[in-house]
């Protein structure tokens, strides 16, 4: 005798803040909803990424959810905190929300095939569990899809090899001789903690980041962001600013200005620190290359003067820009660019010097062979719809995601659901303004015109919602415009899925800003059919 399958108004994939937040509300509004993560606990990217110095680059009260009854009793130690406390916040976040109820831990998605008799999803996990929904939400984050690119001989190297994405508890790095490849956010923040405490740390690095100061407060039961003066108000225009943060849009365009009133407004946004200097500079700085060449020539005056060596300096930061300023997503950075005066760190750069192959306990470039006993590889993720086409969803017609989004590249409507996909919604997923502004802002933004959409399909007794496809090339193709009608398409990374081997390249995120998107998910939302 065959057990029965468990059946749920919405399945929720991920526990990081999709997750809660989707959890929290669907609960109000009557469903029963039930969630599944592959993790042990809540957490979604801040329980899977455990590497020295992993912190969050938006800051508090901004990255946390506007539910009240999670604010009482929780104080913020740091305004940009580091993994440890952002994953105790989400524990705070299950206690005091009662999250766990609904939640099984340790259970990792492979299949989610769309019955369309039943109009249900039918989803199937690696341990066997088998579940049945009416509305399928994979809440899979940005970064859930680790890239290892493929080195000669790396199998036979003897060290220790650590994914940035995958990192063990209590590991001592100290006196080791270490190689870390990649330098994005991950290989960022673990230089500036590995810098002071390594034997030996060589740095491989295919692109610059063109690193911001964060402003990095120490925080007390009187800081605003714990008396929590204010909230109401963050809560309620955050969502109207470009970034989903408290920086304010810029309309001027540096086009209009000469090159001393350039200086002057470029000194204005850079002593603000943080992301200022990106999405808070002017107007036209992802359009216009004389802007952008001047940005980064400002930037680089303020970085090049704390690195000593001027060979590192050149790799670090050279004379003509990389790639235009702002189309990587840039790090925050506290002492990074000290870490290469010290004399036990040494960059290198693999555009001039590639990694030839690995031996038993080194590698080799054409300058010689550098002995290493642990290798740590920083070398980011499948972005945005990896998490998706790595499990095997089936919609309409026996069509999968994964072969749709390959052949045609991401296409969504309004970045929540796709065509052929009946009830799949997704938050902070591709085509949304999530690469360019802040999670939970974004993340609530959606979850909000969902619930939305979910109570209009309950009230009319609607069983099922597929968006028209002609509606989702429109949208897809402004996306796209976006890439190719500014200075993105001139820079090589995750923005552009140029980062993944045989991706289409494309702009995957949203670039017009977070209130027109709020705009037109609210006004549009509702033109999905039956």
């Amino acid at each position: 005798m065959t057990s029965e399958v468990p059946e749920y108004d919405a399945a929720i994939i991920g526990a990081g803040f999709s997750g809660c937040y989707l959890m929290y509300h669907l609960r109000k509004m009557g469903l029963k909803v039930h969630g599944f993560d592959a993790g042990t606990e809540f957490g979604g990217t801040w329980h899977w990424n455990r590497y020295p110095g992993a912190r969050v680059d938006s800051h508090t009260p901004f990255y946390e959810l506007a539910i009240p009854e999670s604010q009482k009793d929780w104080k913020w130690t740091q305004t940009y905190p580091g993994q440890e406390e952002l994953q105790n916040y989400f524990r705070h976040l299950d206690k005091t929300l009662n999250l766990s109820k609904d939640y099984d831990f340790k259970v990792f998605l492979t299949d989610a095939i769309y019955d369309e008799k039943a109009r249900r999803w039918d989803l199937y996990f690696k341990d066997g569990k088998h579940v049945r929904c009416r509305i399928f939400l994979p809440c899979l984050g940005l970064s859930a899809a680790p890239l290892t690119p493929e080195f000669k001989n790396l199998d036979q190297f003897k060290g220790d090899v650590y994914h940035t994405s995958n990192w063990p508890e209590h590991l001592d790095l100290k006196d080791k001789s270490i190689a870390i490849i990649g330098t994005g956010a991950s290989g960022v923040q673990c230089i500036q903690e590995l810098g002071p405490i390594a034997k030996q740390l060589y740095v491989f690095q295919r692109s610059p980041n063109l690193c911001l100061p964060m402003p990095q407060e120490e925080l007390n039961d009187d800081s605003p962001q714990n008396t929590k003066e204010g909230y109401a108000d963050y809560y309620a225009n955050r969502a109207f600013s470009f970034s989903g943060f408290d920086i304010p849009t810029q309309e001027r365009k540096g086009t209009e200005d000469g090159p001393e009133e350039k200086q002057k407004f470029f000194q204005e946004v850079w002593d603000k620190k943080g992301f200022s200097f990106w999405v808070g500079n002017y107007a036209d700085l992802f359009f216009d290359k004389e802007t952008n060449d001047a940005a980064y020539k400002f930037w680089r005056s303020q970085v090049i003067k704390r690195i000593k060596d001027p060979k590192k300096a050149a790799i670090l930061a050279p004379e003509k820009a990389p790639y235009p300023f702002g189309c990587r997503r840039p790090c925050m950075e506290t002492d990074y660019y000290e870490q290469f005066n010290r004399p036990n760190v040494d960059i290198i750069d693999v555009n001039t010097e590639p990694i030839l192959e690995f031996t038993e306990d080194g590698i080799v470039t054409k300058t010689g062979e550098r002995k290493i006993d642990t290798l740590i590889l920083a070398t980011g993720f499948d972005t945005l719809t990896g998490p998706f086409t790595r499990i095997n969803i089936k919609g309409l017609n026996n069509q999968t995601l994964t072969k749709k989004w390959g052949e045609e590249g991401a296409s969504t409507f309004l970045a929540v659901t796709t065509n052929g996909f009946p009830n799949l919604f997704f938050l902070g997923g591709p085509q949304s303004p999530i690469a360019f502004s802040n999670n939970p802002s974004t993340i609530e933004v959606q979850a909000n015109a969902i619930f939305k959409l979910i109570k209009n399909m309950n009230d009319q007794h609607i069983e099922a919602v597929n968006p028209k496809r002609e509606d989702e090339q429109v949208w897809s193709g402004q996306v796209r415009d976006w890439g190719t009608n500014s200075l993105f398409h001139l820079a090589k990374g995750w923005y552009m899925g140029t980062n993944v081997p045989g991706k289409k390249p494309e702009l995957i995120s949203w670039l017009g800003g977070l209130p027109s998107y709020k705009q037109m998910l609210e006004r549009s939302l509702f033109w999905i059919i039956v």
